[in-house]
Formats: C-alpha cells, sequence, structure tokens
C-alpha cells in the first residue's frame, strides 16, 4: 500500500458549498471524490487511464464524521490517503481540515478493484500498491 502519497484539494468555501445553517453534508461526499481523483493522480493512475483499461473502482461503503462546522468564505483542504488495502480492494480515508489545522470532518470510502466490462473482481493496481500482486502482496 502506497503510504507516501495523498490526494489534496483545497478551496474556498461559497453559498453553493453550504446551506442555510452553513451545513450541507451531502457535499462532503463530492469533495471526497474530488480528493480521491487527487489521490490517484498523485499514484500516477488517473481515473482516464483506469476507464481506458476497463478498471473500475465502486465505492462498496462510505461514512463520515463531522466534527466542526465549515462556513461560508473559510478555505478547507481535504486531504485523501489510503488506509489500507487487500489485493482486491482498498480503503480511503479523508481529513478535512480548517486552515488553522483543526479537523472539520473525517470521512473514509471503500472500494473494489473491478473489470468494468466482465463486472469480475481484479487486483489493485500496481501504481495504489507499491507492489506486483503476483508477489504475494496482500
Amino acid at each position: 500500500m502506497r503510504e507516501d502519497v495523498a490526494g489534496k484539494i483545497r478551496m474556498r468555501l461559497t453559498y453553493a458549498d453550504v446551506d442555510n445553517v452553513q451545513f450541507f453534508f451531502g457535499n462532503y461526499y463530492h469533495w471526497m471524490d474530488r480528493a480521491l481523483a487527487e489521490l490517484f493522480i498523485a499514484c500516477g493512475y488517473a481515473r482516464s487511464a483506469a476507464l481506458q483499461e476497463g478498471v473500475g473502482f465502486p465505492v462498496v461503503e462510505s461514512g463520515c464524521k463531522y466534527l466542526k462546522r465549515a462556513v461560508v468564505d473559510q478555505v478547507l483542504t481535504v486531504e485523501a490517503r489510503f488506509a489500507a488495502m487487500t489485493r482486491r480492494s482498498f480503503r480511503v480515508a479523508y481529513t478535512f481540515l480548517h486552515d488553522d489545522g483543526a479537523v472539520a470532518a473525517e470521512g473514509f470510502t471503500q472500494h473494489v478493484c473491478v473489470n468494468i466490462r466482465k463486472m469480475e473482481a481484479k487486483s489493485v493496481p500496481i501504481e495504489f500498491s507499491g507492489s506486483d500482486p503476483q508477489d504475494g502482496a496482500q
């Protein structure tokens, strides 16, 4: 599992990001997806390359714990890192940080790796695991 890479996005929140109480939980999942895309790119395996190869990473479980509200005009950084990995699945952990370092939220997504043409499980890409599955990597 690659522990040396992270995907990060940084954004200033606007009215489109929050609701009338300055919180909209659905956007956290959108931001996790954007940070995940950056994690894949940091590993050298963009989603566009995966799609061309017929590889997909459906989410089979997810969660988010909201710790501190994020409001309009605040800058929020979302960081994604691999948290666990097996031969055919991986978990990504997300940390949402305010500029002062306070943790706004923590989330996760659990993915399986599939051949999207056959809808069969396949090995996690070497770009994510850091080792060849034939070498006994779990």
